[in-house]
């Protein structure tokens, strides 16, 4: 007996041998600018009088539009909840279920975010209040509220050509601030002085934890979140950067109301969900039947010992195994055009002759043969070092940062003649909501709460690394892409390499109703094939047809190995990279003058060294890995008119130090015609290990 009842109770009227068609769709397997959800195929039910009040007579051309209707599917024990979608036409309906994702795809697909989110959050500057303060935020653990303020460096957060003036038109005395969310590092803690007044060298912007976002979104669509993706402690760090600066200090509520809507993006919520998908590779599950939507990396799924076990379930001889395909990506690491930061402060080098290490722009990883295009929408921002608050003097100490050079949105009226201010405030209708007015792309970065700046002061501590003011490893992940633990390494290679190279296999099955209860996108499945070896699966699409015939249903299952014999489910990456620090130098000194002394050649052996910090103070012995670096030599004609060729080289290094090129030619200087040749060289960025 098939059921379909709405939420007045009303029951839709079906023939007496209707079935049912239900498809199920997993969102792990989608790459492409899709999250496909479950649904039925289309089925027909005739007008009848109790059939048109089940719709709100909304066949009638006089009725108000009527919109999908919420109901309840049931075949005997077995239920689950849908979203009816129907169109009429004389005095039959065409009708549809839309199941977990279907519900909500119209309300996250065009919504931004901005918008969607309408949460206030009251930041005091009372410290012996209850309420939370920029302080409290700072030292709280990760995700416990839904923002947390930490500095970062932003050269042009206010523009260039702003010239504040008094009430009388008179221009007063100001500094461009670069330094947003500024404190002062200390010993027990970070102090943030008047912070909240805003004007000025105060400029206030909260980053929203991604956990705390998804949560929020599921919750106000009716669901509660769970799963791996928000209980993993070093992902639920994950804080969403932004331009938009809030305005500043209340005077009659000592702090200010955050409108955390207005600090994310112009991306929808479904376009959200799809950049965490492709950028970490998370199964997203809608149930709508428990109120439920986990959200599992593929990462915590391999590692799952729980699995739903359906091999009583098979129907033998039924089963298929896709011929193995020339499959494969190429994911190339998302990268905010807008923000023309590329300084990198370097390491006190030897000489000019060893320069500060080449930055790369982009970054492309491969897997596979046949390989399908994928661009992630998600970055980051690289750190660097600046002297911090509390003394900016040449010896004073340093802090790492994130470093950004893109316009701001500034809140407070000081800045109302800047060309970046930006209106803030109160509204709930979309249409009030006042746009940013320099837009920003969806990049993230790990908290890690207070950390030591290199005097030993703590601060709070945003990132793109693991590592912290003094190069010391503080987590197991790092955002920016060319680290030996970045995202690629620790999560992106083994979804895509499982994209790529797990098979598909198909079968029949015959499930009685409670093991079809049991069966979900977001959990493996177990089952032993002809060759009675249990393998575990994860279920890309499976059709069923309700009702149950005897308590049993029929279902075409289509599933992937969850892991591969390509895949390993641990990192690969060589524990000495993560932990490693490769410097190079030159030493050993010697000069060649010709026959008349008038011409001087210089030698210096370069030397790479391998050491456990980045500060290069504690010698680290490798068993041997391969490191790449740049060499530039410039030829000077009798003209001084040079010419430069660079070339890239690789050699593995062993033990502490390595002689990688002994006796190389430096430079060459004539007299009195000058520098005839010079070469130099430098390590390069994002080569899998640690540089400076």
């Amino acid at each position: 007996m098939l059921e379909i009842r709405n939420p007045n109770g009303l029951i839709l009227e079906l023939p007496a041998d209707q079935r049912l068609n239900i498809e199920i769709n997993s969102t792990i397997f989608d790459t492409d600018d899709v999250i496909r959800g479950s649904y039925s195929y289309p089925f027909e039910f005739g007008l009848t009088p109790n059939n048109c009040r089940f719709i709100g007579n909304s066949h009638l051309p006089e009725s108000p539009p009527q919109d999908d209707i919420k109901v309840t599917v049931r075949s005997g024990p077995f239920q689950f909840g849908a979203l009816l979608t129907f169109k009429t036409s004389g005095s039959v309906a065409t009708a549809a279920l839309l199941i977990d994702l279907g519900e909500i795809a119209d309300k996250i697909r065009n919504v931004p975010v901005r918008e969607f989110v309408t949460e206030h959050f009251f930041v005091s500057t009372d410290e012996t209040s209850g309420a939370p303060t920029m302080l409290k935020l700072a030292t709280a653990p990760a995700g416990r509220y839904p923002i947390v303020f930490p500095p970062f460096h932003n050269s042009e957060m206010v523009d260039a050509e702003f010239k504040p003036v008094n009430s009388q038109g008179a221009p007063i005395s100001f500094t461009r601030p670069t330094i947003v969310n500024v404190c002062y590092p200390g010993v027990e803690g970070p102090v943030y002085s008047d912070t909240l007044l805003g004007t000025g060298d105060r400029l206030l912007v909260p980053m929203v934890y991604m956990t705390w976002l998804i949560s929020y979104i599921c919750s106000k669509l009716g669901f509660t979140a769970s799963g791996s993706l928000l209980t993993d402690p070093v992902l639920s760090r994950l804080i969403i950067y932004n331009t938009q600066t809030t305005p500043g200090l209340s005077i009659d509520t000592a702090g200010y109301t955050v409108e955390i809507g207005r600090h994310l993006g112009t991306y929808s919520v479904s376009e959200f969900f799809k950049a965490v998908r492709a950028w970490i590779g998370v199964s997203i599950d809608i149930n709508v039947t428990n109120r439920k939507a986990i959200f599992n990396t593929y990462k915590a799924l391999t590692r799952q010992a729980d699995y739903v076990d359906l091999s009583k379930s098979v129907i033998p001889e039924t089963e298929g195994v896709e011929k193995s395909e020339t499959k494969g990506f190429t994911v190339t690491a998302f990268k905010d055009d807008s923000d023309k930061y590329v300084r990198y402060h370097p390491y006190p080098f030897d000489s000019k002759n060893i320069q500060p290490k080449e930055i790369r722009e982009t970054f492309s990883f491969a897997i596979g043969g046949k390989q399908t295009p994928v661009s992630l929408s998600i970055g980051t921002l690289r750190v660097d070092g600046f002297k911090n608050t509390n003394d900016t003097t040449a010896a004073g100490p340093e802090w790492l940062l994130p470093a950004a050079q893109q316009p701001g949105n500034l809140a407070d009226p000081f800045f109302e003649k800047s060309q970046n201010y930006s209106p803030y405030f109160d509204a709930t209708d979309p249409e009030l909501i006042p746009e940013a007015k320099n837009d920003w792309k969806l990049r993230m970065l790990i908290y890690w709460g207070l950390r030591e700046d290199t005097a030993g002061k703590l601060y709070p501590y945003a990132s793109s690394v693991s590592y912290d003011s003094k190069y010391r490893i503080i987590g197991e992940l790092s955002l920016q892409p060319g680290e030996p633990d970045d995202m690629w390494n620790r999560y992106q290679r083994m979804y895509y390499q499982f994209l790529a190279d797990s098979k598909k296999v198909t079968l029949a099955l015959r499930m009685n109703l409670s093991t079809l209860y049991q069966v979900s996108a977001s959990a493996p499945i177990g089952f032993k094939l002809s060759n009675q070896v249990l393998g575990k699966y994860l279920l890309e699409k499976m059709k069923y047809e309700l009702p149950a015939n005897d308590g049993f249903v029929l279902a075409e299952f289509e599933g992937r190995q969850l892991v591969p014999k390509t895949v390993k489910p641990r990192s690969t990456t060589d524990a000495a990279l993560i932990g490693s620090w490769v410097e190079l130098r030159m030493e050993n000194h010697r000069t060649e003058k010709n026959e008349n002394g008038s011409v001087t050649t210089t030698f210096w052996d370069i030397v790479a060294y391998v050491w456990k910090d980045g500060l290069f103070t504690e010698p680290e012995t490798t068993q041997g890995f391969l490191i790449e670096y740049r060499k530039k030599v410039t030829d000077y004609d009798v003209n001084g008119i040079s010419t430069t060729k660079s070339t890239k080289h690789s050699i593995y290094i062993f033990g502490h130090r390595t002689v990688i090129e002994p006796s190389a030619l430096v430079h060459i200087a004539g007299n009195p015609r000058g520098l005839i040749k010079w070469t130099t060289w430098a390590m390069l960025d994002g080569e899998g290990y640690r540089t400076r």
